[in-house]
């Protein structure tokens, strides 16, 4: 739950991302100096940039319903060929409370590969989620 209203959350999520996003332990580079974007659109790119200029692609996004989802191919811990699907969803319990909530589905695109990462992406999202309520 964020203590905000549900317009105010969906556009920290989009604008703000670079600000809250673990980038140690959730980017490719690893380096808390690299740079996150999201670009808020249908095919839009999600990626870092790293302090050297070299930009690395996370994702792209699918959908935006704005303030309600984002839907995006999520490349990270799998890759651009193999990507999974990702929804963040933004409810608003009451006036000024926003729940966030990510579903991030891949059986039926990694197949065996999920399997084996499952645990391991829930929690990644435990993190980035944590991480997101606590910028607050």
């Amino acid at each position: 739950m964020v203590n905000e209203p549900i317009d105010v959350t969906f556009k920290a999520w989009i604008g703000t991302i670079d600000s809250w996003w673990p980038k140690k332990a959730q980017s490719l580079s690893g380096a808390e100096d690299t740079e996150v974007f999201l670009e808020g659109r249908a095919s839009g790119r999600i990626y870092e940039r790293t302090a050297d200029g070299d930009e690395l692609e996370w994702g792209r996004v699918l959908a935006v319903e704005r303030p309600h989802r984002i839907t995006y191919l999520w490349y990270l811990g799998s890759d651009e060929e193999n990507p999974t699907e990702v929804t963040v969803s933004f409810t608003e319990q009451a006036p000024r409370t926003t729940k966030v909530s990510v579903v991030h589905r891949g059986p039926e695109l990694l197949g065996a590969v999920w399997k084996e990462r499952q645990a391991e992406f829930a929690s990644n999202w435990d993190t980035v989620l944590a991480a997101f309520v606590e910028r607050e």
